[in-house]
């Protein structure tokens, strides 16, 4: 029986070593993920694997196609990731090595909000993209916690209160706030 943790190696964001001008440690993941299963009776078959990274489709339920279509550029990209040497690399190479592992972890975190519903609880190791926002961008692309909430309208409303924290947090996170379809469940992100 998998534990409601939700972990894939392709969040960690590898390419060719230009991660490492940033100060976010782009593949802490990882060695979250053999730190839990090294302390703990937890093996990695026993991690939840988050499934396919989001598409457009789910992005544009959250993002507006304008800012979308302006990821498909690589200086734009290097601007949300902070990382100018970022903008003479070819997009295809950012698409997958940036772009890629953000919109997976965004996947992961739509999955540990469908297993807490299920279980009581659960915890996606992806993450980071709380900067980001609904009406702009921030590192490194995509926005999870209204992604989560978009994901959880249909069924949020057999809860009283759902709660979405991230280690650390933009004052930008701790201001959103949204009540479920019926008007009841309150969803509050710190």
């Amino acid at each position: 029986m998998a534990v409601p943790l939700v972990y894939s190696p392709g969040y960690n964001i590898r390419f060719f070593g230009i991660e490492k001008l940033h100060p976010f440690d782009s593949c802490k993941y990882e060695k979250i993920a053999a730190a839990l299963c090294e302390q703990l009776p937890l093996r990695p078959d026993q991690l939840v694997d988050p499934g396919e990274p989001v598409d457009e489709d789910d992005l544009l339920d959250v993002h507006t196609p304008e800012y979308l279509s302006s990821l498909k550029s690589s200086a734009a990209i290097a601007r949300v990731c902070e990382l100018p040497p970022l903008a003479v690399l070819p997009y295809c190479i950012l698409e997958s090595r940036v772009l890629r592992p953000a919109r997976l972890a965004v996947r992961g975190t739509m999955r540990a909000a469908e297993l807490a519903l299920a279980h009581g609880y659960a915890i996606n190791l992806g993450g980071g993209m709380h900067h980001a926002s609904a009406g702009a961008g921030g590192a490194p692309a995509c926005t999870m916690r209204m992604t989560c909430i978009r994901c959880l309208r249909g069924v949020i409303s057999c809860c009283t209160h759902a709660v979405c924290c991230v280690v650390h947090s933009s004052s930008a996170a701790c201001s959103d706030r949204r009540t479920g379809p019926d008007g009841r469940g309150l969803v509050h992100l710190c």
